[in-house]
């Protein structure tokens, strides 16, 4: 089977396509790296495949759509990370509503019957704001404040009629991690993300001289990382066999570096599902701080996590604490290793690949 990904959340995809190849498909990812984490693996697209001095933005999606329209009469499978993973942020209103209904149009009249087009929900779109808003930790209220926002930028009408209409004609829509991200998954059970347990391989969780205590700076109101920040600073004050790693917007190989140094990675206070920072780190041994929910976690992993959840900066302090004070070295090894089996268990890349071809078999199916 031949398998396109576009686009990438946090390396996502590019687990994903490590599943894909195990099972023997040929399987491309289109990435331009999700930013400033440049992660590696992709093949660039859109206006990083085109020398922005030369090339405007139109032309840019011009020649995107002519590559898109390549793509679907030639593949099995053609999946976007994300709605967003095509938009190039064109910001005149009137070309960005001729382009998405380009987009539609050619989706909607693709030739190849045996291609089937689909859509990974992870990450923010305006098919999930909905229910990230409602989430009981919503992340919502700390983005907005943090970007100076009344409103999501995904609450565009261009955006939602575009979204809508993308996920009338997929004929896979797949929710990854956590129950918000069903809101676009047409009745589909969430996936846990996929994890290449080769890549992201174990090690020993072992205390040298200090507790190594590290929290990573990305989207930090989306994240709660000023009360994630308090804690630390608490924990830091009153305890000497620590020390507080804070890293802020790193390189996606130069941050799994650090994280294999520390002991303990604290993540997020808001969200219901275990996302790729969490998932990667328990893969590595790390022993993990986050929040989820445990009812959503119970439904897409059948068991909670070897994973703390936290939600304030007072839960972040006293969980802390809890570990600072009472585990030894054969606390952490043992619990490092259980995280490990977790992720084997449920989100090797290969097993989760499986259950994504599943999914566009009933699709296709009809069933």
């Amino acid at each position: 089977m031949k398998i396109v990904l576009i686009g990438d959340f946090s390396a996502l995809h590019l687990n994903l396509k490590k599943g894909f190849e195990s099972l023997g498909h040929e399987c491309i990812l289109y990435s331009n790296g999700d930013g400033f984490k440049k992660i590696l693996g992709g093949q660039p697209y859109g206006p990083d495949k085109y020398n922005r001095r030369f090339y405007s933005k139109p032309i840019w999606a011009y020649e995107q759509l002519k590559w898109l329209k390549s793509l679907l009469e030639k593949h099995d499978i053609v999946q976007l990370m994300n709605p967003h993973s095509l938009n190039l942020g064109l910001s005149n209103p009137l070309i960005k509503r001729f382009y998405v209904e380009k987009i539609l149009n050619i989706i909607a009249s693709r030739t190849r019957s045996k291609t089937k087009f689909g859509i990974a929900v992870a990450g923010c779109s305006s098919a999930t704001m909905k229910a990230l808003h409602n989430l009981p930790r919503s992340p919502c209220p700390g983005c907005l404040k943090e970007n100076n926002l009344t409103r999501c930028v995904y609450e565009n009408q261009i955006f939602i009629e575009y979204e809508n209409k993308l996920y009338q004609l997929a004929d896979c829509i797949i929710p990854f991690g956590g129950g918000a991200y069903q809101a676009g998954g047409k009745g589909l059970d969430a996936l846990p993300m996929p994890i290449d347990c080769d890549e992201y391989f174990y090690e020993e969780n072992l205390v040298s001289n200090k507790i190594r205590i590290l929290h990573g700076i990305n989207r930090p109101g989306f994240k709660g990382s000023k009360s994630i920040l308090g804690a630390l600073r608490r924990v830091s004050e009153k305890f000497s066999n620590i020390e507080i790693v804070i890293v802020e917007r790193m390189p996606y190989e130069d941050y799994w570096r650090v994280v294999k140094n520390c002991n303990i990675i604290v993540d997020q206070l808001f969200g219901d599902g275990l996302g790729m920072n969490a998932l990667i780190s328990m893969s590595l041994g790390r022993i993990v701080l986050t929040s989820y929910d445990r009812n959503v976690i119970k439904r897409i992993y059948g068991q909670l996590p070897p994973a703390f959840d936290i939600h304030s900066e007072d839960s972040v302090y006293h969980t802390l604490k809890q570990i600072i004070t009472s585990w030894s070295n054969k606390e952490f090894m043992e619990f490092g290793r259980q995280s490990r089996q977790f992720i084997e268990k449920h989100c090797n890349s290969k097993h989760v690949a499986r259950k994504v071809l599943d999914y566009y078999a009933h699709a296709s199916s009809g069933a």
